[in-house]
């Protein structure tokens, strides 16, 4: 039941991790009260790092009114949201294709390397044959 989240796993899925464990823990005759299931829920999203608005719109509701359909309603929302924006980014060109890497040390950042076969070359020269 406590066994991480990470999109692009749906979220259904993590809702339906939650409702079995709780269905579980009952019929092992050691039930999860609401408030533990949503308090196991919430921490798993929360350990994503990526609905951390919508964390803190669930904290603000009073303990006493949290119940699923509002958790999942929610946190689903923020979900559908997160992946629009996923969409929309990936759509005007901003993805993982377009991440830089640092540039190596190259032939023109240093005159002088050795050569495969252990001799010195100097970048810019024509090599000597003699």
């Amino acid at each position: 039941m406590s066994a991480p989240w990470n999109p692009p796993q749906p979220i259904e899925d993590l809702f339906l991790q939650l409702t079995r464990g709780s269905q579980f823990a009952a019929d092992g005759s050691e039930p999860i009260t609401l408030s533990q299931v949503l308090r196991i829920g919430y921490t798993l999203i929360a350990n994503t790092g990526l609905f951390i608005e919508a964390c803190r719109e669930w904290r603000k509701i009073r303990d006493t009114d949290k119940n699923m359909a509002q958790f999942q309603e929610l946190f689903t929302e923020a979900e559908q949201d997160r992946s629009s924006l996923l969409t929309t980014s990936s759509q005007a060109g901003y993805h993982a294709g377009n991440v830089t890497a640092a540039i190596p040390n190259t032939p023109c950042a240093s005159s002088r390397r050795s050569s495969s076969n252990g001799t010195r070359a100097s970048y810019g020269t024509r090599p000597s044959h003699g």
